[in-house]
This record gives structure tokens, C-alpha cells and sequence, in this order.
């Protein structure tokens, strides 16, 4: 009996969750205990003073004005990274928009950030970033990454970067990172993305590696669940649409790339090539894991893989301008979106009308009676509309009539737990019309006083009760019999 009991509480749960999603914000609104928080480029640039600490992004900061060559921030090279970071540098699914970096002469590395060592950046969005510098390792968020565990997740870049290859022993240039490296354990860059052209031009003879995302080097390192879709060009130098690495024991899985994108000095295991059609279908990624991190949103302009938690191109408002003409639901009915609007406005200015889909659902208990609220998710945003379910009474099955004497019949068809009772209809016509009904809480009844020598056509249905009215099930199924004498 206990085992029974667990077994029903446990599909009831079952039941419950159909529709359930776990509600995740892309932006946590407060700053977590042990963080500081970052609300503006002079907050950005203060991490100089204490690179080993722990910062989250609470807003876009947008550098594109004070970073170019004049600007408030240039100090004759337009943004100066942050040189030595050993802290961690949450981004919270904000954008950093417009980081100018110039430079003519030979120098070392270049990025949001020039040397992360035993640092963490995760989260993080680096939208069009203008990159011109002469430098042996550049990259997007960092250009020379090393250290213990050092590590960059879910962050992306697109914009230009161009590196002219004059430092004295060559050069690296990547569109996540530079160059990573292993020191005593390894250096990782997974679930990232690079829409940058990247441009490598070599002036002296020392040699230089250009790639998407970034190079693996010193025999460690992971780079995993990557992918690129931006121009890798170099002029005679090795070229990689994602990195490489595999000949120096890098750890190197999952990675993506579109076809032509860019030239590949040799093949690397655990680099893909992809159509663009591929690259629009999730599963062609293999191994990325769709349900927690990444996303494709088929209604944006954008059609390939986005971060969920940091999206390239973010909804800015979501408006259910019609709500679905069905409203009323029996227990255990799947909604309908049948006469439903949802308009998504998209924060690059693209807007479109589409019809909800039962994926946008977060929250629906379709065995819940009474009035709820059915809540939809696209992106980061939520709209919502009530719907009524009822109490649903289930079919029963008409099992057997059999003729007795005196005019009788009896009547059996199955019980239906839960059910308050039955309703048998019978007539001597095909289609019930002047039809007479029986009500019952039995599942064998007798039933007198029939014509003989008369047909007469049976069927059942349930009933229960709901806000003291009943609701009934459909019909079973026919079965007819002539009367005797």
C-alpha cells in the first residue's frame, strides 16, 4: 500500500512539472556578498587598483566615445588594459560596447584585460570592439591568459581586431584571447563565441597565429563548446578559424566554425566546420548543452547559437497583443495558442508578431483546477494571461447489454475512479433523438419497462461535480439489442 501511495504522489509531481521551468534572471539586480560592483568605465578602470578582487557588471558601459583617439579615456592608445588581473570578473549579462585599443609601435599584450593569472571572466559581452595595435598576444577580453586555473566562460566578441605583426617573437592574436597557456594546471576558454574580423598582417619574419577564438600553448589548456563566425584573415602566418593546439596536448572538444569563415593552416581534432544552414540547427553543435546554457532564437536577426544567460542580441520588450481565443481548459488539456499575438522587440531594433509556442511556457499545471495564470518567457522577458481549467470527467466504456425477460435489459460498463456517477441514454434510434436517460452511481444496471419486438441503442457517460454543476464526460461507445416478448 505504501509503495502504491509514493508511486501516486510521485506521477501527481510528474503531472504538476509539466510545464514547470526553472525562472533564471539573465541580470542579478543586487551585488552578491564579497563582490564589488561596476556601474560605469571609472569603475572598470578602478579594478587597476585591486586586481585580485572580486567585481560584477550592473549595467551596460559603453566606451566608444571616450576610448576613441581624443577621448576622455585616451591615454594615446585608447582604452589601457587592466594589466594584471588575478581576481574575478562577473559581466552578469551586461554589455561592454565600443573598447577602442591603438597602438602603432610594438608592445605587449592587448585586450579589455593584458595578463590574466589565476583570474576568472565569465559572463561577459564585448560588443563591437575596435582593436589596431602591434602587440605579441591580443585578444577580446584578454590577451595573455596563464595561472593555476585561470578561466573564461560564457562571454563573446564582435567588432575588428587587427594586430601588425612586428613584436620581436612573433605574435598571437585570438578574438576571446590572445594566447592561453598551461602552469601547473590548466587554462580554460569554453562556451564562448567570436563574431569579430580578426586581420593579422606580418611585417617581420618571426612568424605569428591568428584564431577565432584563441591559441592553446605549453602543453595544457581547455578549449571547449567554442564556435566563430567571424573573418580569420592572415597574410602568410597560421591560420585557425578556432585555435591550435592539438599536437601540444590542449584539451580541445566541441568547437564550431562557419565553412569558409576562415582558412585553416591544418586540421585540428575537435574543430568543426559547419554550413550556415548547420549552424542555425542546435544539433549540429554536439555536446553544447542546450537546456542550461545556450540557446537559438529563431525569431531574431541574429540565427546562430546564443548564451541564455548573456544574450548577443537581447529582447527589450515582449507584449502579448492578443491572448489566445481558448480560455477554459478540462483537467489535463494542453493549452492552445490558436488567436494569440507576441511581440518581440529586440534591442538591435528589430521587431516581429509571432504565435506562442508551448517552449515559452514556464508555468502551466494543467491538473490544477480553478483559475491560474499561465506565465511566457522569451529571452529575459515575461508577459502573462489567466486561464480557467475544470474538473474533467473521463469516458467510461460500455462493456455489455443483455436482453432479459419481461422487457428488460442489463446494462454493464466499466467504473471510472473519482467519477460522482453515470448517465445511461438509450432510444430506438440510431442518432438517441427523443432519447431517455438513467442516472446511476452502479455499473450494472437494469433497465424495465422497453418495448418488445423494438431496437433500442445504449452508451454511458461520467459525470462529476464542479462549483455545484456537472460536468460530463463524451459518450462510450454504442451497443444495440431487440427486445423480446
Amino acid at each position: 500500500m505504501k509503495k502504491r501511495k509514493l508511486l501516486f504522489n510521485v506521477l501527481l509531481l510528474a503531472c504538476i512539472l509539466t510545464f514547470a521551468k526553472t525562472n533564471v534572471s539573465a541580470h542579478q539586480k543586487k551585488v552578491p556578498s564579497g563582490y564589488t560592483g561596476i556601474y560605469n568605465i571609472d569603475d572598470l578602470a578602478g579594478i587597476e587598483n585591486n586586481p585580485s578582487g572580486k567585481y560584477i557588471l550592473m549595467g551596460d558601459i559603453d566606451m566608444t566615445e571616450v576610448t576613441k583617439k581624443g577621448g576622455e579615456y585616451d591615454n594615446g592608445n585608447g582604452w589601457t588594459p587592466i594589466s594584471e588581473f588575478t581576481g574575478v570578473l562577473d559581466g552578469n549579462g551586461y554589455q561592454i560596447t565600443g573598447m577602442n585599443i591603438y597602438k602603432p609601435d610594438s608592445w605587449g599584450w592587448a585586450g579589455l584585460i593584458a595578463h590574466m593569472d589565476d583570474a576568472i571572466v565569465r559572463n561577459l559581452g564585448m560588443k563591437n570592439v575596435a582593436i589596431d595595435v602591434s602587440a605579441s598576444e591580443v585578444g577580446g577580453i584578454a590577451g595573455f591568459v596563464d595561472g593555476s586555473e585561470s578561466l573564461i566562460e560564457n562571454c563573446y566578441v564582435s567588432g575588428k581586431i587587427q594586430n601588425t605583426n612586428e613584436y620581436e617573437y612573433g605574435s598571437y592574436t585570438g578574438g576571446i584571447a590572445g594566447k592561453i597557456v598551461k602552469n601547473s594546471y590548466w587554462s580554460t576558454v569554453k562556451n564562448c563565441f567570436n563574431t569579430a574580423d580578426i586581420t593579422v598582417k606580418e611585417v617581420t619574419e618571426n612568424g605569428y597565429q591568428v584564431t577565432g577564438i584563441t591559441t592553446c600553448s605549453r602543453e595544457g589548456g581547455e578549449i571547449s563548446n567554442n564556435y566563430s563566425v567571424g573573418k580569420i584573415q592572415a597574410v602568410n602566418g597560421s591560420c585557425y578559424a578556432i585555435t591550435r593546439g592539438a599536437l601540444l596536448g590542449c584539451k580541445i572538444e566541441n568547437n564550431f566554425y562557419l565553412k569558409g569563415s576562415a582558412r585553416q593552416s591544418e586540421e585540428v581534432w575537435g574543430v568543426k566546420p559547419l554550413t550556415s544552414i548547420q549552424m542555425k540547427r542546435k544539433q549540429y553543435f554536439t555536446k553544447f548543452d542546450f537546456n542550461n546554457t545556450w540557446e537559438i532564437d529563431s525569431y531574431c536577426k541574429y540565427p546562430y547559437p546564443q548564451l541564455k544567460n548573456n544574450r548577443y542580441i537581447r529582447i527589450k520588450s515582449l507584449v502579448l497583443q492578443s491572448q489566445p481565443k481558448k480560455r477554459t481548459y478540462k483537467q489535463g488539456e494542453n493549452l492552445s495558442f490558436e488567436g494569440a499575438a507576441l511581440k518581440i522587440v529586440y534591442d538591435d531594433g528589430y521587431q516581429t508578431t509571432v504565435v506562442p509556442t508551448s517552449s515559452m511556457v514556464v508555468s502551466y499545471n494543467k491538473n490544477k483546477i480553478g483559475v491560474q495564470k499561465v506565465r511566457l518567457r522569451h529571452g529575459d522577458k515575461e508577459v502573462s494571461f489567466d486561464v480557467e481549467v475544470k474538473l474533467n470527467a473521463k469516458n467510461t466504456k460500455l462493456k455489455k447489454v443483455t436482453v432479459l425477460k419481461k422487457k428488460k435489459v442489463k446494462i454493464q460498463f466499466n467504473a471510472v475512479k473519482g467519477m460522482k456517477g453515470y448517465q445511461i441514454q438509450f432510444s430506438k434510434k440510431r442518432n438517441f433523438k427523443g432519447a431517455k436517460i438513467v442516472t446511476t452511481s452502479s455499473t450494472s444496471v437494469k433497465i424495465a419497462k422497453l418495448q418488445a419486438k423494438k431496437k433500442y441503442f445504449f452508451r454511458v457517460r461520467t459525470y462529476v461535480k464542479y462549483n455545484n454543476k456537472n460536468i460530463y464526460s463524451g459518450w462510450s461507445n454504442v451497443k444495440s439489442v431487440k427486445i423480446k416478448k
